[in-house]
């Protein structure tokens, strides 16, 4: 069913304006790891812009903002884990994530 609760539309409208900038769009999906074979050796929990959607969508956050955030936190976290600090999207990373945490800080809880 497509019908959301409000909790679920407050997030969704947090996640849908970071995922509709075009520097998220390498967080939207899971890293290949076809593409980055040594990703988990910096990373232990994947996690990715679309996993999050996915999850807010099917209800798994429901009532737990914090389980949301720190999803998305991952997102940013494992990024800068396994990127050199000074390349292009670390700084995306960051970025998105001063961005995140602003939104996230108005939505009422």
């Amino acid at each position: 069913s497509s019908v959301t609760t409000p909790f679920q539309d407050k997030l969704h409208a947090v996640l849908d304006e970071i995922m509709d900038l075009e520097m998220s769009l390498p967080f939207q999906e899971a890293v290949s790891l076809e593409d980055f074979p040594d990703y988990m050796n910096y990373v232990t929990t994947p996690m990715d812009l679309g996993t999050v959607q996915n999850k807010l969508a099917a209800g798994d956050y429901e009532g737990s903002f914090d389980a949301f955030a720190s999803d998305v936190r991952l997102v940013w976290s494992n990024c800068m884990s396994y990127n050199a600090e000074n390349s292009a999207i670390s700084q995306h990373a960051a970025e998105l994530s001063r961005l995140f945490e602003s939104r996230l800080a108005q939505v009422p809880r």
